[in-house]
Parts: structure tokens; C-alpha cells; sequence
């Protein structure tokens, strides 16, 4: 049985695919299984695994339907038979011929990890790099400390950046596409796991692939809306009120202009929210109406209030 899977969720851009694997054949590292599950509409991504399944291990799957992401990526980890789990986006590809021998050295070399993360390249449609996505050392002490500050940011990255045991067994949220991977990996990182980073990055990571997820989510209003009080309020049960993860759903009201309940649910929220939703929307109306330069100002308010009625921050 291979040391490792090679999870490859595909959709469409054979050419990317063609990239990916390309990157995967020269690794120095060996012990390695590819799964690709196609969710491609044509057979176009068919025939570039048939050209490369002669060359390595790599196993095929065409879903029947489409599963669409996230659904697509578990698909191909359900496939799966390694001991350790690398997702590879069909975009993303291998920056050197030792990145898969240093993913799997830094899982064996600290058997206490379930996971761990390097910094990634990320390029342009030409495949050249715009700039390097990497942690500070703040934040990986941060991370270290409690797992959701990332519902502040993702600086992990791609999960193209990232390995894992399979023994986690964890899939990807269905009801997410958006801040998928931020909540996945808070969830593997929940319960004292612990996690090595990796200082060098080992992956490319594409910017402006068409088709990606990005080009549907990013800057939709009823995406964001759902997703962030989607994780907010998995996060408020497990954890205590925090004024971080507070700011972050204040900021997100002021980019969409959210004031009321209803523009809420019009964004398909179909939980029960935490009281201080409700008290954001409150404080968000009131500063509004008493002023510009107090509602600049709303979520100094807003945090003193939190400091006297909720006492632990």
C-alpha cells in the first residue's frame, strides 16, 4: 500500500491537470498512490490521467453527477488509501522535485502531528510567482494557542499547502465552499492536535485559474453572509464569547451594509444565531443614526458593552 495519497479533485482545465502531474512525476519520493476524482462535464481531464496513468500509480474516477466543491475533494479522500493525505488542487502543482519527500519527512519525523502546513507560491495565469503566502511567527503561536483565530484570516493557505493522516478522518463542511478550508482546518486543529509548519514553501499555488471557486464567491454577499455566521455560530458553541471573532462579523456587516435580521435570512441562514448577532445589528443601527463620528467609533462601543455584560472576553 502507498505511504501517501495524492488527492486530485478535478474540474475541467486539463492543461492545469496536465501541470499538476507533471509536478507530481518528478518527485524524488516514490511511496505514493494519485487519486483524481473528475467532475468534469467531458472527458477531456479522462484522457490526461489515462496519458499518466502509464507512468505512475494513479487511480481514475469519473463521478456520474457533478459533486461540486467541497464534495469533489472528499470524494477523492474517501478514495484513498495512504497512510497520509495530500490534497493537490488540479491547479496547483509541486514547486521543486523534493516538496512530496519533505511533506511526508515532517509527518514521519514528528509522529505527535496530525497535520502539518508549509507556505506556497503563488502564481499568476503565466505560472510565474506574485508573492509568497506565508505564516509570521506570531500566527503560528497564535494558531498554536486556539485554532479559530483563523476565522480571522487564512494564513495557512490552499489545502494544496497542507498534509494530514488519514486516521483524522475529517471531511470538508458540504454546506461551505467559500471558507471551507479555514473551517476544516480549525476542526483538525480543535482538541489539542498538534501540527508542525514547514518554513519552506512546497507547493504553487494558482491565482486566476478560471472557474476557480473564487470567481463565484468572492465579493457575493449571500456566500459570505452565510458562510462567516455559518462558522461563527459552530464556533460560539464549542468556545466562549470572543471579541475577535465579533469584529470579524461587525466588519462583514459594514462591507455588505447589513442592518437588519432579515437581510440576514434573505442570505440563506437557516440556524439560530447567538444573542450578540443580534446585539451587532443593534449597535451597527444606533451608531449609524447618532452620527458619522460615532460609528466609526460603534465598535469601541460595542466592545466596552461586551466587557460589561458578558465580563470574559
Amino acid at each position: 500500500m502507498a505511504k501517501i495519497s495524492i488527492c486530485i479533485p478535478a474540474y475541467k482545465q486539463p492543461e492545469c491537470l496536465r501541470r499538476a502531474l507533471e509536478s507530481v512525476l518528478t518527485q524524488t519520493y516514490k511511496n505514493f498512490e494519485v487519486i483524481i476524482t473528475d467532475d468534469s462535464p467531458d472527458d477531456a481531464v479522462g484522457k490526461v490521467a489515462a496519458e499518466f496513468g502509464q507512468h505512475v500509480n494513479l487511480k481514475y474516477y469519473k463521478n456520474k453527477t457533478r459533486k461540486g466543491p467541497p464534495e469533489n475533494w472528499n470524494e477523492a479522500v474517501r478514495l484513498a488509501s495512504g497512510e497520509y493525505i495530500k490534497i493537490l488542487h488540479h491547479d496547483d502543482w509541486f514547486s521543486d522535485d523534493n516538496s512530496l519527500a519533505e511533506f511526508v519527512d515532517v509527518l514521519d519525523q514528528n509522529p505527535m502531528a496530525d497535520f502539518a502546513f508549509c507556505p506556497s507560491l503563488n502564481c499568476g495565469a503565466d505560472g510565474k510567482m506574485r508573492y509568497v503566502n506565508t505564516a509570521s511567527e506570531t500566527q503560528i503561536k497564535m494558531l498554536h494557542a486556539d485554532p479559530s483565530v483563523l476565522f480571522q484570516g487564512n494564513f495557512i493557505g490552499a489545502p494544496s499547502a497542507t498534509i494530514y493522516r488519514r486516521q483524522v478522518d475529517q471531511e470538508f463542511d458540504p454546506r461551505l465552499k467559500w471558507l471551507v478550508d479555514i473551517y476544516f482546518y480549525i476542526r483538525m486543529l480543535s482538541n489539542k492536535r498538534e501540527f508542525v509548519y514547514i518554513r519552506r514553501p512546497l507547493v504553487c499555488v494558482s491565482l486566476e485559474s478560471s472557474g476557480k471557486v473564487t470567481d463565484e464567491c468572492f465579493g457575493n454577499k449571500r456566500v459570505e453572509v452565510f458562510e462567516y455566521l455559518y462558522i461563527y455560530t459552530k464556533l460560539s458553541i464549542d468556545n466562549s464569547l470572543n471579541y475577535q471573532r465579533c469584529k470579524v462579523i461587525w466588519a462583514l456587516f459594514d462591507r455588505y451594509n447589513v442592518q437588519y435580521a432579515q437581510e440576514i435570512l434573505d442570505c440563506g441562514v437557516d440556524f439560530v444565531l447567538p444573542q450578540e448577532v443580534d446585539e451587532i445589528l443593534l449597535f451597527r443601527r444606533f451608531s449609524k443614526r447618532v452620527g458619522r463620528r460615532f460609528a466609526s467609533a460603534g465598535m469601541a462601543v460595542y466592545y466596552i458593552y461586551l466587557k460589561l455584560t458578558h465580563f470574559k472576553l
